[in-house]
């Protein structure tokens, strides 16, 4: 097309002698017609006048020719012109449109690195609000992968230049790890989350929405039972999976929120963050649907089937080396009721039931048996979001016999019996008055029995980590805590209940920190801190704390850095 315009432009001059030489030949063609000595006798033009009539027609006709000939040429140049620009026009919306495309891909990865950012400032606003599981509620439901997690990790020494010891007092919390965090923890931990959405426009537009995640926790022991200095191996740092299960939502048009699904995965697990205390944790292997609006709205249902989970990590991600605790699991059939209004805030209330068979199991090479039990256990934790600048947490819960422990497994087989109970309340709130001072405190009441020899304990802690904010990204934090205990139930070196030494005493921890964090806030991570801590207790929880360092001491010293984040 562009080669035909070049053509035309060279033959349009020609074409008057194009004409002139056809006239000639025309002329030559009437003047041999002519000519007695070449024509035949017949020709009918035998004079002068007849041949200038003859040639005049000839230049008529053949001037006619050419102005049809520049006609025709003329409208050839006018359509190839068109066609020319409508291929430029057409060439140039082609190229517009893949800049727009390759603009709003650009735009599109702009949004997605701000929404990562967003997410992962929101996810910590979250948790200063009280949310457990903060990246489980900030779904961008427009991006296919999400990488979320939670990590720890730091060096630090006792007084001596030894290996850091935790201060913790004995048989308080689930699983007995509670105790106050801030510059009290010696190891590594981490949880890597991977969540896959199954981005279908056909889906968005229906309101579908599937998912699948997984969380690999890891841990190891700084400094105690691995040395950080070499690389490191499976027998110092342990691995293991606690979330693999798939996600469908909004396939039930009556019920766009319910939410089914199967698989393993963190479940109903409220917590205390300054002290490490699982109010509850029925995560497990299971099945079940959740959110599910009833009452026109007003609260959404959860309703599920769990199976413990079974590994070498405790639920605080500490690695197990009481040898006599062992994880058997049990069947839980639990009903949750969540988001309502009361009391100004929102409630979450829930019953398990619970049953785990008997068996024997091996315990320091002695096989110790252990009932069939059942049981019950009833919760309510209620938040308020808005509060001083922070929120407010309060729960109270009961557990009988298998259910005691609001655990989805049993962890001390024979003391976690029918007749075991437990209650327990707690109050937990993070505040902010104002940009440059805030604070998180909690106070927790435990009574418990597990119908054995002195089976009766009590537990109460009270604990604060106030900060204060020097500018956007410097702080210094403070924390101190109490821990009491009055029981006389604790083992001693035989498996099973074993002789009672008792557990009555008080311990006291204070830990000053400097600490760089992104902004103001209490829960924004990551945080880079320095601690000094020291902890004394009395003399019932000699031999009990800080071991083995602070064997028959009532004081021990913890000095090192840290860091912690979660995205």
């Amino acid at each position: 097309m562009n080669q035909a315009r070049p053509f035309l432009r060279i033959f349009r001059p020609l074409t008057p002698w194009l004409c002139v030489g056809i006239s000639f030949l025309g002329s030559a063609a009437l003047t041999w017609a002519t000519d007695p000595a070449s024509a035949p006798v017949t020709n009918n033009y035998n004079n002068a006048n007849d041949l200038d009539a003859i040639r005049q027609e000839f230049s008529a006709q053949f001037a006619k020719m050419q102005a049809m000939y520049e006609s025709r040429i003329d409208q050839l140049e006018t359509r190839i012109a068109t066609l020319e620009s409508q291929e430029h026009t057409e060439l140039v919306a082609q190229r517009a449109e893949d800049a727009a495309q390759s603009a709003q891909q650009s735009a599109d990865k702009a949004q997605e690195a701000y929404s990562s950012t967003v997410a992962s400032l929101a996810e910590s606003v979250m948790y200063s609000q009280g949310d457990w599981d903060p990246w489980a509620n900030y779904d961008d439901l427009n991006k296919g992968f999400e990488f979320h997690g939670y990590m720890r990790s730091g060096a630090g020494m006792d007084g001596d230049g030894g290996a850091q010891e935790v201060f913790q007092a004995p048989l308080v919390g689930n699983v007995w790890k509670s105790r106050y965090r801030l510059g009290n923890e010696n190891d590594t931990y981490g949880e890597l989350i991977f969540v896959n959405n199954f981005i279908d426009k056909a889906h968005k537009e229906d309101g579908v929405r599937f998912k699948v995640q997984s969380l690999v926790a890891f841990s190891a022991d700084n400094g105690r039972f691995n040395n950080n200095s070499s690389s490191s191996s499976s027998k110092d740092m342990a691995f293991t999976a606690r979330e693999a299960f798939a996600e469908a939502t909004g396939v039930w048009k009556a019920k766009p929120t319910a939410t089914f699904w199967a698989g393993q995965r963190y479940y109903l697990k409220p917590n205390i963050h300054i002290n490490k205390l699982q109010i509850a944790d029925m995560s497990g292997y299971g099945g079940g649907i959740k959110d599910v609006e009833i009452l026109d709205g007003w609260a959404k249902l959860g309703v599920a089937w769990m199976g413990g989970s079974i590994d070498d990590l405790n639920p605080d991600g500490s690695i197990d080396r009481n040898i006599a605790e062992r994880n058997i699991s049990k069947n839980n059939i639990i009903i949750d009721v969540s988001q309502f209004d009361v009391l100004g805030g929102k409630g979450l209330a829930w019953l398990t039931l619970a049953g785990a068979k008997g068996g024997n199991v091996n315990i320091l090479s002695k096989n110790v048996n252990y009932p069939n039990t059942s049981g019950f256990a009833l919760g309510f934790v209620h938040t308020i979001k808005e509060f001083y600048g922070g929120f407010n947490q309060a729960s109270i819960q009961y557990g009988k016999g298998a259910a005691s422990n609001f655990d989805s497994v049993i962890h001390f087989p024979g003391r976690e019996n029918n007749s075991a109970w437990l209650f327990r309340v707690s109050e937990y709130f993070v505040i902010q008055p104002i940009q440059e001072f805030s604070m998180g405190a909690t106070v927790v009441y435990q009574y418990s029995n597990n119908d054995q020899v002195n089976g009766d304990f009590h537990w109460i802690s009270a604990g604060l980590r106030p900060v204060y904010h020097f500018n956007k990204y410097f702080s210094i934090a403070f924390e101190g805590g109490i821990d009491h205990t009055h029981t006389k139930q604790f083992y001693g070196s035989q498996p099973g209940p074993g002789p009672l030494t008792g557990a009555n005493g008080t311990l006291y921890k204070a830990t000053i920190a400097p600490q760089i964090t992104p902004g103001w806030d209490f829960a924004l991570r990551p945080s880079l801190r320095l601690f000094l801590t020291y902890a004394w207790w009395t003399d019932g929880f000699v031999n009990k704390v800080g071991l083995p360092n602070y064997k028959g001491e009532d004081n021990g010293l913890a000095v090192g850095t840290q860091f912690e984040a979660w995205w």
